[in-house]
């Protein structure tokens, strides 16, 4: 249904086949959630997915810090820019937390070492998040391990103490560092010129959403419209080529109509994800909070249209329903 009023946006729109071509990427960006459960016999392969996908994590986290450390506090790893780190780190995070403070048991094949291991990335990858110096994967990442703190990991309160103690240091000896004071200051400055180019943006795609409401100005169609017709006189980066927001690009892009359906799209997933929570199963949890980091980020973000971002969302959500399935047949 998505992807149909993605296509339903050509309607009208100044270049149709931009917004062809954009169906096109996300279902080809969708691909991982489909094949996970395909190719996935047994539940063993899931874990063995995970633990790449982990090891990976670690590659670019190690890297991340060095480039820190040389004084880069935009780190991006190996990455074109940093907000694509920071778009895995929103959905690693919270999942290496889960995995290294809960027990869940059978469900999660881990020695001890190995959970040691895993706090490790954990801790690396916070530290990782730092220097990347994205501010509003810093502030999902805060919300999520205050969440998962306050409603899960109580239960286990020296692992919760622990993880306190880690990130109060972490922040601590990060607040050292001038560079990155002033990037935690500029939060609530609206006169900071990333802050105000966002709010200009998002100007622009409301008066683009109430020009267009029913299908939007046509997905893909936002960077001409906006760099031709509704961009403000004010705005001093006039080459943006997203609305920086999921929200206001979406409504920009594909209206009312696609909005909808991108809540639709949302919705259910975080409601699968709840039922498995609900059944206490591991990729019930891992699902919500893989979610719900990659659409508080995307608040100021667009990640949706952020291709290699949204693969690993896609994977993710592909092994969490294929472990679902899993966990489901187990019980009959």
């Amino acid at each position: 249904m998505f992807l149909g009023t993605v296509l339903l946006s050509a309607v009208g729109a100044l270049q149709p086949w931009a917004a062809v071509e954009r169906a096109v990427n996300y279902f080809f960006r969708m691909l991982p959630f489909f094949f996970v459960p395909l190719l996935c016999k047994e539940p063993k392969q899931l874990w063995t997915l995970l633990g790449a996908g982990a090891f990976s994590l670690l590659v670019a986290d190690g890297y991340a810090l060095w480039q820190g450390l040389h004084g880069n506090l935009r780190a991006p790893a190996f990455h074109s820019h940093p907000m694509m780190l920071a778009g895995f780190l929103v959905q690693w995070i919270p999942i290496l937390t889960l995995a290294t403070a809960a027990d869940w048991g059978k469900q999660l094949p881990l020695k001890k070492s190995w959970r040691w291991g895993l706090g490790f990335l954990w801790l690396l990858s916070l530290a990782a998040l730092i220097v990347n110096g994205t501010r509003g994967a810093w502030l999902a990442v805060i919300f999520l391990l205050m969440l998962l703190g306050v409603t899960l990991l109580r239960k286990y309160k020296k692992a919760l103490a622990a993880g306190i103690v880690v990130f109060a240091l972490l922040i601590g000896i990060a607040g050292q560092h001038g560079g990155l004071q002033e990037r935690v200051h500029t939060l609530g400055d609206a006169s900071f010129q990333s802050n105000s180019e966002r709010l200009l943006m998002w100007q622009s795609a409301w008066a683009m959403f109430l020009d267009h409401p029913l299908v939007g100005v046509g997905a893909q169609n936002y960077e001409y419209q906006y760099q031709n017709h509704y961009i403000s006189p004010l705005a001093k980066e006039r080459g943006q080529m997203h609305a920086h927001s999921n929200i206001f690009q979406i409504l920009a892009e594909q209206g009312v109509v696609g909005f909808s359906a991108f809540c639709l799209l949302f919705g259910l997933i975080l409601w699968r994800g709840w039922r498995g929570m609900r059944r206490g199963i591991f990729w019930g949890y891992l699902l919500m909070v893989a979610t719900v980091g990659i659409l508080l980020q995307g608040l100021t973000e667009f990640n949706f249209g952020n291709a290699a971002v949204i693969r690993l969302y896609w994977f993710f959500a592909g092994l969490a329903m294929a472990g679902m399935k899993f966990s489901e047949q187990d019980d009959f």
